[in-house]
């Protein structure tokens, strides 16, 4: 489809989840600004917040996020989207979904505040660039945790690097930070 189109879908997410998150971006091939993209990827940080649950007497802290994702499934906006293999994706971290009636394939990456970076540049991609970045990691005897807080020492596991930025990211591996335009 048309990048225009995941400009319109992932800006009406944002929109839409904007109190029920922390932080939240389009990533993907969208980010990347690709003419012809397959999905809207979006990344974000829920929101929590103590609720009690109908017929409970405790309060639960509840993803916010989830609360309202769950409920978009029940209206025209959101459907569950099987994965390549056949299998249904909605959890914690990861949701497959279609949206509207047009049924437009939608990924929906949940993280916290300390794996944003991380995320952020993995999830925009592509492919080339993040093999790039865990290439020259291990050059330096470390391993991207690239849905994780940074870089990990190979030999102890513990951790070397945690960037603050995705420009200190490339640079903490010797790499020249590239826009997201200029990544494949």
């Amino acid at each position: 489809m048309p990048l225009e189109i995941g400009l319109i879908v992932g800006g009406y997410l944002k929109m839409e989840l904007k109190d029920y998150v922390e932080k939240i971006e389009i990533v993907g091939s969208v980010r990347r600004k690709k003419a012809e993209i397959g999905d809207v990827e979006v990344l974000f940080i829920p929101k929590y917040d103590n609720i009690i649950p109908e017929g409970e007497f405790f309060e639960t802290n509840t993803n916010l996020a989830d609360l309202f994702l769950q409920e978009k499934l029940e209206t025209w906006m959101l459907h569950k989207r099987l994965d390549i293999k056949g299998a249904q994706r909605w959890g914690e971290k990861l949701k497959l979904a279609e949206f509207g009636i047009d049924k437009i394939p939608l990924d929906l990456f949940a993280c916290t505040q300390e794996t944003w970076i991380c995320n952020y540049v993995m999830r925009t991609g592509g492919k080339e660039s993040n093999t790039q970045i865990a290439m020259a990691a291990q050059k330096k005897g470390w391993e991207w945790r690239s849905t994780g807080i940074g870089f990990i020492d190979a030999e102890t596991k513990e951790i070397a690097f945690i960037p603050k930025t995705e420009r200190e990211l490339f640079e903490a591996v010797g790499l020249p930070y590239l826009p997201p335009e200029e990544r494949k």
